[in-house]
């Protein structure tokens, strides 16, 4: 609702909030062509480093597609993209999604 109001108010591409007494400034990303180049074309400078803390070194989560950068990020996501791409492959995603769930509920 708070991005919702900060459109209707007039803002637009990227706009700061102060976080005043927590700190450091949120920044709303409020247009189709800002998100694209933040996330997509301009990723390595929006994002030098990816999150991450020691646990996930010591439980090897830090390899992979989502905590690659860079042009070897871009090389994986086209090679996973196929997969989800077939409506048999994304119904068998899916299908192991849901039983994954459904066992830890």
């Amino acid at each position: 609702q708070y991005m919702l109001s900060l459109r209707r108010a007039g803002y637009g591409g990227v706009t700061r909030v102060p976080l005043g007494a927590f700190g450091g400034d949120f920044y709303f990303l409020l247009e189709p062509d800002v998100l694209k180049a933040a996330l997509l074309e301009d990723a390595d400078e929006y994002f030098p480093l990816r999150y991450s803390v020691p646990l996930f070194g010591l439980l090897e989560l830090d390899k992979g597609i989502v905590y690659e950068k860079g042009e070897r990020h871009r090389r994986q996501k086209r090679l996973c993209i196929p997969s989800f791409e077939q409506s048999r492959s994304m119904s068998s995603f899916l299908s192991a999604i849901q039983t994954e769930t459904d066992l830890l509920s």
